[in-house]
């Protein structure tokens, strides 16, 4: 009876501890997996947000770059383009030969008036129109006549050798890109149309004198009737270019994006550090060269922001370079704030046009998606543990419950056994002797008469033996017991009924043939 508790208790805690640790190992291993998942699908879901937002924030700063750059673009094409150039500077141009003509009108009607004598005329016209200059002191007029196939000139006032002469110089074969006269060609505008445009090279006049070197020029000509003189005035196109580029850095100077935060800047090529051009938020470093170490941190790096935007364009014209820049938020300023700007080269003027942005708005979403992501996987880690460990505890509990009513059946059974046993060990007592009693028979010499007595001795002898077999059997069994698992068990169970059957068959079979005559 003892022995068969002991072996159902350890059997009992066996299974409950088997069971136990599956079910640890089994919700451990799957709350590692889901929170390696859940770790991995997070990191997916952050890198591709980052990556999202900055490739969009990137082609925004582009967007607007390149807005930037073809507005310095469109000035420029339009300072060397005639048509624009006649458009643009007409009514300018127009305006500074009126004031000519009127002084011309003024003499013309003193001569008629008799005041002034036709020669004395012309001579305080040419004295008056000499002096005149606009633009800077570079703006100038000159005259010449209306002779054909060559004209003389009247007056040029920065080249007063010319004056009094025909104007057949093979250096005057400039006109409209070809090689005819450009007087020649001024004075057949003029009287086919009154007035209009020539363009030309000639050279242009210096603080210190005339230089050397011709560049291009657009003027404005116009034909004086009363005394057959062509009037004229024009502008360099490399004074054109540099007003575009004044206009450029004008409009790129009030230009703003993202609510007014987002700016421009431009730097020139000069090596190896660039100058700045134009940045509004310090216009009092403009055409400066800004070597200072503060500004050596492009990509982290002991690297010169202006000459990292220089040779970010040597390649392909363009590119970004990343860095760290002061931040203004409100009425503070975030120090070394992430921030990643955008260059564009436009090659004509030598100028770098970027703009920057800062970045570190898409850190701060995406530190608000990490916190929110950490609650969720707190949240998830808490009620996948409160959901596993309720199905395991019911799990578990459903296991107690069946192991106790299988045991109590089968405790009902051992008891009926063991008072089978009880019995059929009294019964073996009996049989014992009577055993005894055969053995002495068996040392006694038989009978050949008696033979049947003979054969039932040796049959009770054989029974006996047998079942003592047996029952040594069974006592090795029970001390097996405990190695057997719920297999073994119910194994066991079934040899302890077998036993049990044939002992009682035995019994009954001893009986029989001990009542044989």
């Amino acid at each position: 009876m003892n022995l068969t508790r002991i072996i159902e208790s350890g059997i009992k805690q066996k299974i409950a501890v088997i069971v136990v640790l599956i079910f640890a190992l089994f919700i451990t291993a799957s709350l590692i997996f889901s929170i390696y998942s859940l770790d991995a699908n997070e990191q997916k879901d952050i890198d591709e947000y980052r990556t999202t937002e900055v490739s969009r924030t990137k082609q925004d700063l582009k967007s607007f770059v390149y807005m930037a750059y073809t507005a310095v673009e469109n000035n420029y094409k339009n300072a060397t383009d005639k048509e624009y150039m006649k458009a643009y500077y007409n009514v300018r141009l127009h305006n500074l030969v009126d004031i000519v003509e009127s002084i011309l009108q003024e003499k013309a009607a003193a001569v008629k008036k008799g005041q002034l004598s036709i020669n004395q005329a012309k001579k305080q016209v040419k004295a008056i129109v000499s002096s005149i200059r606009y633009n800077n002191g570079v703006g100038y007029f000159w005259i010449t006549d209306s002779s054909l196939p060559i004209p003389k000139m009247i007056m040029e006032p920065l080249r007063p050798e010319l004056n009094g002469k025909i104007l057949d110089n093979e250096s005057f074969n400039n006109a409209s890109g070809s090689n005819k006269n450009l007087f020649t060609v001024a004075v057949e505008t003029c009287k086919e149309k009154g007035e209009g445009f020539v363009n030309y090279t000639w050279i242009r006049p210096s603080k210190t004198g005339s230089s050397t070197t011709d560049v291009p020029k657009f003027s404005y000509v116009r034909l004086f009737k009363e005394w057959g003189w062509i009037i004229g005035t024009g502008i360099y196109i490399d004074d054109a270019v540099k007003e575009s580029m004044k206009r450029s850095i004008a409009d790129l100077r009030d230009m703003r994006y993202a609510n007014g935060t987002g700016y421009f800047w431009i730097n020139d090529n000069t090596q190896p550090t660039p100058r700045l051009i134009m940045n509004p938020l310090i216009p009092q470093l403009e055409g400066q060269i800004l070597t200072d170490k503060k500004y050596n941190r492009a990509f982290g790096e002991d690297y010169n922001l202006y000459e990292a935007f220089l040779d970010a364009c040597e390649e392909s014209g363009d590119g970004f370079v990343d860095y760290k820049w002061d931040k203004p938020i409100k009425n503070d300023i975030l120090e070394d704030a992430p921030k990643t700007s955008y260059v564009k080269y436009f090659k004509p003027l030598g100028w770098v046009i970027g703009s920057g942005v800062y970045i570190d708005d898409i850190d701060k979403v995406i530190d608000k998606k990490t916190e929110v992501m950490k609650q969720r996987k707190k949240s998830m880690i808490i009620n996948y543990l409160l959901i596993s460990l309720s199905f395991a505890g019911i799990a578990i509990g459903i296991l107690i419950f069946m192991m106790n009513r299988y045991f109590k059946v089968f405790d009902t059974e051992i008891s009926e056994e063991e008072n089978k046993q009880v019995s059929e060990k009294e019964k073996l007592t009996e049989e014992k002797k009577t055993e005894d009693k055969a053995e002495e028979l068996v040392q006694v010499p038989l009978n050949p008469d008696k033979d049947h007595t003979l054969e039932a001795a040796g049959k009770l002898l054989q029974i006996f033996l047998a079942e003592q077999t047996k029952l040594m059997a069974f006592s090795k069994s029970i001390d097996n017991a405990h190695k057997f698992d719920n297999i073994g068990f119910e194994e066991l169970t079934k040899e302890i009924k077998d036993l049990s059957l044939q002992l009682k068959e035995s019994a009954q079979e001893i009986k029989k043939i001990t009542k044989e005559p």
